[in-house]
């Protein structure tokens, strides 16, 4: 019975060592976040969302490309290279 209760105090020892980990790591982010510079943090997402957005319609843009498409600018890309 004695081992059930020192294996118990192990547990919580355990606990509020993490309980305190947890809380110095709260603070250090409640500091990182305290020090942000708002204007810049969201001049950076505006940034970010632009070239996502046009990442985005980029891809469509290729993606609906067929082959004959490619085929098609391929050739005239080879003409005006033959031409010029």
């Amino acid at each position: 019975m004695g081992h059930t209760w020192v294996g118990r105090l192990n547990v919580l020892d355990s606990v509020f060592g993490t309980n305190e980990d947890s809380l110095i790591a709260n603070q250090q982010y409640k500091a990182d976040i305290s020090e942000v510079d708002l204007a810049e943090a969201l001049t950076e997402i505006k940034r970010q969302e632009f070239a996502l957005q046009a990442a985005s319609q980029t891809f469509s843009k290729v993606n609906a490309t067929t082959l004959f498409d490619f085929i098609l600018i391929r050739c005239r890309l080879k003409s005006l290279h033959l031409t010029n």
